[in-house]
């Protein structure tokens, strides 16, 4: 009995030292001496935060050993001590709005030292605020600020863009995703950046960006026809008639007894270049006639004293080269640029012909061919490789 009695007093005289030790501790609440602090704009709001260390010692100057004629060198030890304990963050710090809450979280620490130091206890918990104070910015479109153009000729044009130094917001980069082998109906996104987040960026000089990019169609550029639907009736009737008066020409020329009775537009061959393929022409369209002729002279089996007459029908083309669509909707070609087969080395053989001396010889037609499958293979066939085409040519 005496010895548990002994141990009952025993337990009991260690509580009354601890409740002694505790009635000499002070506890501080560390929530005091926090400030949070709201800045910027609307929707790109900042939060920071402090803990006013310098406030604490000051309101505590006792507790901590302290008295105002203190050396500058005790001071900084308390300082040392406290800050390097009293440790915090915020949950959220940016792209606020007024309205959002931001809460701040102390870092867990081991506070024995300092209140066996101090003969102090921190007492703190999270602390929660609402954002409010900040401005709302001026909403602006970055692309009110520039020019977008086109240079060059298609398929083959570039885009420039110049910016409008009456930006409220200066210092914007602007870049295309394409900027160079463009032809007219093409689509360009043009983004705007700048060194960090532009709506950040824009945000600080007070202003919010309504868009960052921006897609544009590409329009006005000079361009090569890609397709024969692209070249109107008026200019392919251009280039008919002067086809007609060349044929016309070279026909003057012909034996005696050979006349051009008619010429009849079949249709036209039209090249472009595939893509990624490089070519000597932007692009090729062939008129492609029948020619029927009146011809007299000696037939290869025929009577060698009387000379017979009749029709005969031929096939030839001729061909432009380059032809381009202006901004303003005409269509461009050189008509003086147009040409003929090569005389020398494509000919139709006539069925008729004259005695030369003892031999037999058949008149032929220069730049002529007997058949269409062979104008066809010449002009059509042998540049598949290089060039797409269309053909409206029909017997």
């Amino acid at each position: 009995m005496n010895k548990k009695m002994k141990q009952i007093m025993g337990v009991l005289f260690l509580m009354l030292c601890l409740c002694a030790a505790g009635c000499g501790t002070k506890k501080i609440n560390l929530n005091d001496y926090v400030e949070i602090e709201f800045g910027g704009y609307e929707t790109g709001g900042t939060a920071d935060y402090k803990i006013d260390i310098d406030q604490l010692v000051e309101d505590n100057l006792e507790t901590f050993g302290l008295d105002e004629d203190s050396s500058l060198m005790a001071v900084a030890t308390v300082y040392d001590a406290l800050s390097g304990k009293l440790k915090g963050d915020l949950d959220k710090k940016d792209q606020l709005s007024n309205g959002d809450t931001v809460t701040f979280k102390w870092k867990d620490f081991n506070g024995d030292s300092l209140k066996e130091k101090y003969s102090v206890v921190f007492q703190y918990s999270d602390i929660t605020a609402e954002v409010s104070g900040l401005d709302v910015p001026e909403e602006f479109d970055p692309f009110d600020y520039i020019q977008v153009t086109y240079t060059g000729m298609a398929p083959n044009g570039s885009i420039v863009i110049n910016q409008d130094t009456s930006s409220p917001v200066s210092g914007i980069l602007f870049s295309a995703d394409k900027t160079n082998g463009l032809r007219n109906g093409d689509k360009v996104m043009i983004t705007a950046q700048s060194t960090d987040s532009l709506k950040d960026y824009c945000l600080r000089k007070g202003y919010l960006p309504t868009e960052e990019e921006k897609e544009y169609v590409v329009e006005g550029l000079t361009s090569y026809a890609m397709t024969l639907d692209e070249i109107p009736q008026e200019t392919k009737d251009k280039m008919i008639k002067q086809a007609e008066d060349t044929l016309s020409a070279e026909a003057a020329g012909w034996e005696e007894g050979f006349f051009m009775k008619q010429t009849d537009l079949l249709g036209y061959y039209f090249l472009t270049p595939k893509e990624g393929f490089s070519t000597w022409n932007n692009n090729l369209l062939y008129c492609v006639f029948k020619v029927t002729t009146n011809a007299s002279g000696y037939l290869e089996n025929g009577s060698k004293s009387e000379k017979a007459v009749g029709e005969e029908v031929y096939y030839t083309y001729y061909c432009y080269k380059d032809i381009m669509l202006m901004p303003d909707g005409t269509c461009s070609v050189d008509l003086s640029k147009g040409s003929l087969p090569d005389e020398w080395g494509q000919s139709a053989t006539s069925q008729f012909g004259y005695y030369y001396f003892w031999d037999y010889k058949h008149y032929t037609y220069s730049g002529a061919y007997s058949d269409l499958d062979s104008m066809f293979n010449d002009c059509v066939a042998k540049q598949v490789e290089s060039y797409n085409y269309e053909s409206t040519v029909q017997q």
